[in-house]
């Protein structure tokens, strides 16, 4: 039997390891609810020198971050965290709750640097955070309780949405959430493209497209529609939109979104043993 440690909610000094664009987003999200004490743990030294001057926050070493913090953010890349936790193993106790924001890298995998009793949370916030208008899905590992996930939750509520799943789907978010803008971009920029083609320059183009993209998110969630009544709802019989809907079907675009989304859980997972 696990014995789940019980964090306080009292957790006041928290410190972001890593700076890059995730991390200087829960910075921002953190500033703007004044509940933290926050530090910085940077390599870089102008990144360092931006984030501390930007956001009126301290830096520590990795070694100074754990004896002065009671929350460590890991928001390094999958294949630097080996690196970053076996300065970590001996300094941290089950006083300290640990955030990962590493892609495929579970709970269990991070609590082997640790000593039994650590409570590890696992991450994935997705890019739109940088703008407050993210989805940030977490699990707790196995020494961690719900008071670990409403730490977690209070974090990333600056960043936009925020949901706990069973461990078992994390892949498949990251998949599907953590890359998702990346695959919205691409086919924005594919569409864009098209638009150029059919006669308008790029700033308009990107205004058409970008313009029907916000407006038909908004339907969907403001207006509760499913996406096919949606689809129904502007498609007539040998219309415009058909004729380029029946493009898509013939050319298999279900069936590459997919695969899409296949690939990116199976490199997921691939991280995590990497």
């Amino acid at each position: 039997m696990v014995l789940r440690r019980v964090v306080k909610l009292s957790l006041k000094k928290l410190c972001i390891v890593g700076t890059g664009n995730m991390g200087e987003a829960i910075i921002k999200g953190l500033a703007r609810q004044k509940k933290f004490s926050v530090y910085i743990c940077e390599k870089n030294n102008q990144r360092l020198n931006y984030v501390t001057e930007q956001y009126n926050v301290q830096k520590l070493s990795l070694e100074e971050a754990a004896g002065v913090c009671e929350v460590i953010v890991i928001c390094v890349k999958p294949q630097d965290i080996n690196s970053l936790l076996s300065v970590l193993n001996n300094k941290i106790t089950d006083k300290h709750l640990i955030i990962s924001i590493a892609a495929g890298i579970s709970t269990e995998y991070i609590q082997k640097f640790f000593q039994a009793g650590v409570a590890v949370v696992r991450v994935m916030p997705n890019l739109p955070a940088l703008i407050g208008q993210g989805i940030t899905a977490y699990c707790v590992g196995k020494f961690a309780d719900i008071q670990a996930g409403k730490i977690t939750e209070l974090i990333f509520s600056g960043l936009g949405q925020v949901r706990s799943f069973p461990e078992a789907k994390l892949n498949a978010v990251t998949a599907v959430s953590g890359s998702g803008p990346g695959f919205v971009a691409y086919f924005v920029e594919s569409m864009i493209k098209a638009a150029q083609k059919a006669g308008f320059n790029r700033i308009d183009a990107e205004q058409l497209c970008l313009e029907t993209l916000k407006g038909t998110t908004a339907l969907l969630i403001e207006g509760k529609l499913n996406p096919d009544d949606l689809i129904s709802g502007v498609c007539s019989k040998r219309g415009t939109t058909e004729a380029g809907l029946n493009v898509l079907k013939t050319q298999g675009f279900s069936q590459i979104v997919e695969q899409t989304i296949i690939a990116a859980v199976t490199r997921a997972k691939e991280l995590s043993k990497e």
